[in-house]
């Protein structure tokens, strides 16, 4: 069915619409948000979905976006998004060998936790005669993914930088598990504790000679925190730009 022309009324349920000038106006806001902290902004994708929004924050200051698979960041590559962080892991020589093609197009980084994975990143890469930029996401209290804080996110970030077809870009991590915390001083302690713990294993990283470019954090339920924390270079809040009931908890 073809909405366009019709009143919010006339439409049959259930049916998804945004206001734009809503949605126009918390672009804005957010990215005059970040600009103030100090901090890159790269919204997460996965609940975005639409390139012509994604294109919508860039020009208001985002520096690319952040995706949750492959297959959206394909979708943004071929609408003409030129800076892509897939905030997850990429296994399977299918995929990989999709990922290695997408790398010859658009500035793509990914995350990586596991060795065996890296390893077979690198080997197809050098196949595809390409270079696949890389982030090890470090597990900072979520226990979802990632390599454990300090001496083995170090160990496995030398190890890629001695992976031929791997660039080493830095770090990511998400404090998601703080985003349903009600309590804001409880929040914010999480949020503090999470971010913290990225930032001494930054400075570890670079004590053992990595250079480390990027340290992604923080999404839509916790950038009014993290945004200000030290360590931080960018912020992956997407959902926010929607500012959905959800948020309204969340703070």
């Amino acid at each position: 069915m073809n909405a366009i022309g019709h009143q919010i009324h006339e439409l049959d349920t259930p049916a998804l619409w945004v206001d734009l000038d809503i949605m126009e106006r918390n672009i804005q806001l957010l990215a005059d948000f970040f600009s103030a902290a100090g901090v890159d902004w790269r919204p997460h994708t996965k609940g975005i979905k639409v390139p012509a929004i994604a294109h919508k924050t860039i020009e208001a200051g985002a520096i690319g976006v952040t995706c949750a698979k492959l297959s959206e960041a394909e979708v943004m590559a071929y609408a003409g998004i030129k800076d892509i962080l897939i905030a997850n892991q990429i296994i399977g020589s299918q995929k990989i060998q999709r990922l290695a093609n997408l790398c010859r197009q658009v500035d793509i980084k990914i995350a990586v936790d596991n060795e065996l994975n890296i390893a077979e990143l690198g080997k197809i890469a050098t196949q595809f005669n390409t270079e696949i930029n890389v982030l090890v996401e470090v597990n900072t209290g979520m226990d979802r993914a990632g390599v454990p804080p300090g001496l083995e996110t170090v160990r496995i970030s030398r190890l890629i930088t001695e992976t031929a077809g791997l660039c080493y870009k830095g770090l990511m991590a998400w404090e998601g598990h703080a985003v349903g915390i009600e309590d804001p001083l409880l929040k914010r302690e999480t949020v503090e504790t999470a971010v913290s713990i990225l930032k001494e294993t930054t400075e570890m990283c670079r004590e053992a000679g990595l250079s480390v470019e990027i340290v992604s954090g923080g999404g839509s339920g916790t950038y009014k925190i993290t945004s200000h924390l030290s360590g931080i270079t960018e912020i992956q809040a997407g959902g926010a730009l929607f500012c959905d009931m959800s948020y309204q908890k969340w703070g």
